[in-house]
């Protein structure tokens, strides 16, 4: 009987436990893990990815609209436009188009949130409703609650740091053996990192694609470094490896999707000052902050960062001829952190219910 007495006084008297020891230590294992991610974590757009579209200096934007929320540090034309059509009740009242300049803003609606603007407001048939016109959602208000300038710094090194990290992944061309003669390639991209896959492209290459592979862990993010000048993305289509198969990510702006194959991809064209976007839908997110972005007949699934968004051509509206259509930009948010950690957390979880089970088995002696 003593003997069994010695036993239980060292399981259960001022020693730690063995189940809790072993707990504490599979959580610091776990713990280390996640932070053994440095890159991954540092893929962020900051305070800009609150918006939809943010552009540095000026825009002009026709018949068009952008789902989410609209920030324009110099002067903004808007004709026949929409913002914020995908935000919903609790952003009534919250700032959703801020304008730095001056605003004119004519035939158009805000459906969730007000106009903020930091010059002069030529605001005429614009309203601030959603499906209701008689519920009002925002309303027209005076002064600029942004430092565009600090965003636009913070975004200046946050896209040349990451221009100038090391490729982990593999880029390569399929059709292009004379590219004198070629019509263009296929554009094939491949990485295996769970957390960050970080992609080199010519922006030559990226111009003369007729469509666009990717092949990455689905819950990783995915960087991809375009360095030129000069920068094009028409006429090629997405696709992504899903299930040891090619799925092609839908291309007309009508038909949403639920947004995990797009929300971690970023392009960052971190030294472009010319960029077009035209005749295409982007599956991913765009960052251009030194770059004139051209956009018509297209949309991007993401954020758009650029540093001013020029007029579009005359006459390539389907609807109006003799009128001008900017691209569209949809509500798919850059997601921030890997999807790897969302697959951490119920490992997680369940060490800590293991921890209190010991806990309270420890708590009976």
């Amino acid at each position: 009987m003593a003997q069994g007495g010695s036993e239980g006084n060292r399981s259960c008297g001022t020693n730690t436990p063995r189940g809790v020891r072993m707990i504490g230590k599979s959580l610091f294992v776990l713990l280390s893990g996640m932070l053994l991610v440095p890159n991954a974590m540092a893929i962020s757009l900051g305070p800009a990815a609150r918006f939809n579209l943010l552009v540095f200096d000026d825009m002009a934007g026709y018949h068009s609209d952008v789902e989410g929320r609209l920030a324009v540090g110099g002067d903004l034309t808007l004709r026949h436009y929409g913002v914020g059509q995908q935000l919903t009740d609790r952003d009534n009242f919250t700032d959703t188009l801020i304008v730095g300049g001056d605003l004119s803003f004519r035939n158009g609606r805000v459906y969730h949130g007000n106009i903020r603007h930091g010059g002069s407001a030529d605001v005429s048939q614009v309203g601030f409703y959603d499906a209701e016109p008689t519920e009002t959602n925002g309303e027209l208000k005076a002064g600029n609650p942004l430092d565009f300038t600090a965003i636009r710094h913070d975004l200046y090194a946050r896209s040349l740091h990451w221009g100038g990290l090391t490729a982990n992944g593999t880029a390569w061309r399929d059709g292009a053996e004379d590219e004198d003669t070629s019509p263009g390639w296929a554009l094939y991209l491949q990485g295996n990192d769970p957390w960050l896959n970080i992609f080199e492209l010519d922006a030559g290459w990226l111009s003369g694609a007729y469509s666009f592979y990717l092949d990455a862990p689905l819950q990783s993010q995915v960087l991809i470094n375009v360095d030129g000048i000069l920068a094009e993305m028409d006429n090629f289509g997405f696709f992504r490896k899903v299930d040891g198969g090619w799925l092609r990510l839908p291309d007309d702006p009508s038909v949403r999707h639920e947004g995990s194959l797009t929300r971690r991809v970023l392009f960052n064209f971190f030294n472009a000052e010319q960029l077009s976007i035209h005749d295409i839908g982007v599956k991913a997110s765009v960052l251009a902050p030194r770059a004139d972005l051209l956009f018509y007949n297209g949309h991007v699934d993401g954020n758009l960062i650029v540093g001013a968004l020029l007029p579009p051509p005359l006459g390539l509206c389907d609807n109006a001829p003799f009128e001008r259509c900017t691209g569209q930009v949809n509500r798919y948010s850059f997601i921030t952190e890997p999807g790897i950690f969302a697959l951490l957390l119920p490992g997680l979880g369940m060490l800590i219910i293991r921890w209190r089970r010991t806990d309270r088995w420890a708590g009976r002696c």
